[in-house]
């Protein structure tokens, strides 16, 4: 139990340290396009960091696997697969912002890996495996079928 706990707090330390290291490389806190493109303010010069589009999905994805644990919609294997996913795209962020500019070319491929992750959790939830041994959440049953 405890091991799980701390995979869910590395992989939510790393959504945080993301989203801020975002905000701190580039300096703005908004006025932007919504996924670190250029705006009024930024005049084409000066690394093109800020990745906040692509934070906020990251953050929402974290927030469904959760809610699919909480609700027994996920197992605790399929949670850690989708985790380690969750990981990987944040370390492809890390990697992309590295040299203080994320191309065009870098930011599709993090949403294209995004999409790929979305598709996952939804298959996961959906796949009619239950958490509890298929009695929902926490091994609760109706009194009906007691």
């Amino acid at each position: 139990m405890s091991k799980m706990i701390r995979k869910s707090g590395v992989v939510l330390a790393l959504v945080a340290l993301t989203a801020t290291g975002a905000l701190a490389q580039d300096g703005r806190r908004g006025g932007g396009t919504g996924d670190g493109g250029s705006s009024y303010w930024s005049f084409g010069f000066g690394g093109r960091t800020a990745t906040p589009g692509i934070d906020r999905e990251q953050a929402e994805q974290a927030r469904d696997i959760n809610r699919g644990v909480r609700s027994g919609a996920l197992t605790q294997r399929e949670a850690d697969a989708l985790r380690t996913e969750q990981a990987r795209i944040a370390d492809l962020e890390r990697r992309a912002k590295a040299d203080g500019r994320v191309t065009a070319e870098e930011r599709q491929r993090i949403r294209s890996a995004q999409s790929a992750a979305e598709r996952h959790i939804q298959e996961e939830s959906r796949d009619r495996e239950r958490a509890g041994g298929g009695r929902g959440y926490n091994g609760w049953r109706p009194w009906f079928a007691r």
